[in-house]
Formats: structure tokens, C-alpha cells, sequence
């Protein structure tokens, strides 16, 4: 089984990026027959990775695809977005590790956990700083491959 993550800035300034993303993941379904996609739920980056894990699902019927949602923590949008959160994702989990770790920490211990689960890393870091950058430099510490989709794609004007 293939593991992957994405992790990303909570705004997306480029174009292209979800065509992108969709075309990586189907470079990732001729490798391998059962996937695992971590993914969290913090941003518009990680809306795009729902919807194109949702896609390739959808086209690679033949593939075992498991999308798990990883909280850093429980929420109430949980219950508020139910029939979303139910639609886009297979397994929903908030890692025992992250139990104790303070809320301003937990987005990038739960990023930090993803990475240890997976082999393969699908980012959009745009600049060399913030949490996903961090998160990209720990994965490239822990060897993944790693896919940067926000490398040679101009920024969108603000």
C-alpha cells in the first residue's frame, strides 16, 4: 500500500494547482493498487486535495483508495459538516499522540504525524517560511518523496 500526504499553505495564490495535484496523483495510481491519503481540513489547499482525492476515487474505481481525514484535535464542525466531512473522507481520526499537545502546536504535530505515516509527500509551499514549510523540511529530514506543486507556477495578482 502507497501512503501519501499533502500539506500546504492555507491559501492558495496560483493557478493550475488542483489540474496539477490530479495529475500527480494519477503519475501515484500506476505505481501501486491500494492507497493511503492523509489528509487534514484547515485551508483552501486542503479543500483542493479533498476534491481531487474525491476525483481519483471516483475514476479508479478498480484501486483501493482510503482518504483519512487526521484532526489535530476533535471539533464541533465535525458534527456541523457531517454529511460533507462523511462524503469526502473514508476514515476520520485524531491521532492518540496528539492528545496532549497544546492547540497552538497541534496543526503541525498532527503535519508532523501525517509525515510519519506516509512515503510519498504532495505540497504547496510558496514561500520558506510557516508551518508548511516547517513541514516540508521535516519530510525532506525523514526522506519522502516529495512532489512541490507551488514550484514553476507564477503567482496569481492579488
Amino acid at each position: 500500500m502507497l501512503s501519501c500526504t499533502f500539506i500546504g499553505h492555507r491559501q492558495v495564490l496560483q493557478g493550475d494547482v488542483e489540474k496539477r495535484l490530479l495529475a500527480k496523483l494519477e503519475e501515484l495510481m500506476e505505481m501501486d493498487e491500494a492507497f493511503e491519503f492523509y489528509m487534514g481540513r484547515n485551508g483552501e489547499f486542503d479543500d483542493i486535495c479533498r476534491r481531487a482525492g474525491g476525483r481519483i476515487k471516483e475514476r479508479h474505481p478498480e484501486k483501493r483508495i482510503i482518504r483519512v481525514l487526521v484532526e489535530p484535535y476533535m471539533k464541533q464542525s465535525l458534527n456541523a459538516d457531517k454529511i460533507l466531512v462523511n462524503r469526502s473522507y473514508d476514515e476520520i481520526i485524531v491521532p492518540e499522540e496528539l492528545i496532549d499537545v497544546h492547540y497552538k502546536r497541534a496543526i503541525t504535530a498532527r503535519n508532523f504525524w501525517m509525515i510519519d505515516m506516509c512515503q510519498y509527500l504532495i505540497a504547496y509551499v510558496h514561500r520558506d517560511f510557516g508551518g508548511a514549510w516547517t513541514a516540508m523540511q521535516y519530510a525532506k529530514e525523514r526522506g519522502l518523496t516529495i512532489c512541490n506543486l507551488a514550484e514553476e507556477l507564477p503567482l496569481i495578482a492579488g
